[in-house]
């Protein structure tokens, strides 16, 4: 592309818009809060297919392309917003813990991976502490000491108040976590829950199987301190290492979609989506002119082409790495309008073609 204008338009053949992705902020400076659609996926298995939830889904942008890929993100705010419409259309005031409990490794990926081959259950810990983001960049998470507890905390950094279901639903996946690699039991001391007592608390407790603070500064699970020197049941060092390298390029690419720079790699992603780029159409989406979208990146010091060109490129690394979709479907996905266009600009990047690099990144 770097023989291109940026007034160009990139076409190959049409697919179906899908608004779950990202939708265009208006006069924004900042890229929205996300989440990956990883932690969807046991929320849409939890209501089964129900055409209730469907209704919610398709009112909501959120169709079948939205869950195909496990890089895909939706904006925080479509996300919780989906859960609750979700719980009240089926009336089940466990959604989210049902959801929690269903989750499991796959669903969080190399998260997952990485956390389980720690030594211990505060060496885990400190893994989601570190790469949170990855799965809700609007979620704040630490781990607070005491003298004879610990607790894991996440609060919300979007509003400050998340529907009950998506509360109940992180302390349930981190309880899950836990009962899943945990070597021994480490059964939590309290839960905390930063909604307010429902009708059916009783049942929440039980289910959690620790007494709950309601209405809490945030949501926690607490154990004894002495829980995080609990060993893992699969420990491996090495492994670990490796897997976590992963994990740094993952978070160094989120990172880089904050700020002007991230909102329009937002953009053109949601276009590649649909098989067709134009700066006019990115333009459109941040509410600026061409011209406007063409100078304030040219102060950050780059052009929308390079911008397009980066990302094929890093996400093109990516579905050649992480999936078993064909060449022509990689091509398809980048916006190209043929194989041969793709080979040609995927050889400029890596020196070699889609099909040798594969092979490679196999035998590696």
């Amino acid at each position: 592309m770097d023989d291109r204008s940026d007034d160009v338009s990139l076409t190959a053949p049409h697919a179906p818009r899908e608004s779950g992705f990202f939708p265009a902020p208006q006069g924004a400076h900042r890229a929205e809060p996300s989440v990956s659609v990883r932690l969807l996926w046991p929320m849409v298995r939890a209501v089964g297919g129900d055409p209730r939830a469907e209704t919610a889904l398709g009112r909501l942008g959120l169709g079948g392309a939205t869950f195909a890929s496990p890089e895909g993100r939706v904006p925080h705010r479509v996300a919780t917003r989906f859960v609750a419409e979700a719980a009240a259309s089926l009336g089940d005031p466990f959604l989210g813990l049902r959801a929690g409990f269903d989750l499991d490794g796959v669903d969080l990926g190399a998260i997952e991976a990485v956390g389980r081959t720690r030594a211990t259950l505060g060496d885990a810990w400190d893994v989601f502490v570190r790469y949170f983001p990855l799965l809700a960049d609007g979620m704040h998470v630490e781990v607070e000491l005491h003298a004879d507890r610990a607790l894991f905390r996440l609060c919300s950094g979007v509003d400050g108040l998340e529907p009950p279901q998506v509360n109940e639903f992180v302390v349930a996946a981190l309880i899950g976590f836990a009962s899943r690699n945990l070597a021994a039991p480490a059964v939590p001391l309290e839960v905390h829950l930063a909604h307010a007592r429902p009708p059916h608390a009783a049942d929440v407790e039980r289910r959690l199987g620790a007494p709950v603070r309601w209405c809490a500064n945030g949501n926690a699970i607490v154990v004894p301190r002495a829980a995080l020197r609990v060993p893992l049941r699969a420990p491996n060092p090495a492994l670990s290492r490796a897997l976590e390298l992963e994990l740094a390029r993952e978070l160094a690419d989120l990172r880089a979609m904050s700020g002007l720079l991230g909102l329009v790699r937002q953009a053109v992603a949601a276009e590649l989506r649909v098989g067709s780029v134009s700066m006019a159409e990115t333009a459109r989406k941040l509410s600026m002119s061409v011209a406007t979208l063409r100078r304030r990146l040219a102060e950050e010091g780059v052009t929308w082409s390079a911008v397009v060109d980066d990302l094929r490129r890093s996400l093109a690394d990516r579905y050649l790495r992480d999936t078993d979709a064909a060449v022509s479907e990689v091509a398809f996905r980048l916006g190209f309008s043929d194989v041969t266009s793709f080979g040609r600009a995927f050889r400029r990047w890596a020196g070699v073609s889609p099909t040798e690099f594969r092979a490679q990144a196999a035998a590696a």
